[in-house]
C-alpha cells in the first residue's frame, strides 16, 4: 500500500510572503488538527459519531480560512439554549 501523502503547505499558500520549512508546515497542520479535535470534544458535539477524523477534515480544507454568518448564529443559539437549560427556563420560539 502506498504511503499517505504529506500535508500541503497550508499557511504558505495563504501568505505568499511567508518563508518557512516543511517542518513549520507540519507543526501548523498538527496544531490545526488538535484545534479541531478540541472543538469536537466540546458539549455542542456531545454524542456525535463521525466516520472521519479531524485530520481528514483538516487535510480537505482549502488554503483560505472560511467564516460563515450561519456558524456564528448557530453558536449563539447553542449558547442561549445551554444557558436556559442550566437555569431550567423555557425557550420561546415566537414573541
Amino acid at each position: 500500500m502506498a504511503a499517505e501523502p504529506g500535508p500541503i503547505y497550508w499557511k504558505f499558500f495563504a501568505d505568499p510572503e511567508a518563508t518557512g520549512t516543511a517542518a513549520d508546515d507540519d507543526h501548523y497542520f498538527e496544531a490545526e488538527v488538535e484545534k479541531m479535535s478540541q472543538w469536537w470534544a466540546g458539549p455542542r458535539f456531545q454524542g456525535i459519531k463521525r466516520p472521519y477524523s479531524a485530520k481528514d477534515v483538516v487535510t480537505k480544507r482549502g488554503s483560505l480560512p472560511q467564516s460563515y454568518p450561519s456558524s456564528l448564529l448557530a453558536r449563539k443559539l447553542f449558547n442561549i439554549l445551554q444557558l436556559r437549560q442550566q437555569r431550567r427556563e423555557h425557550v420561546l420560539t415566537s414573541a
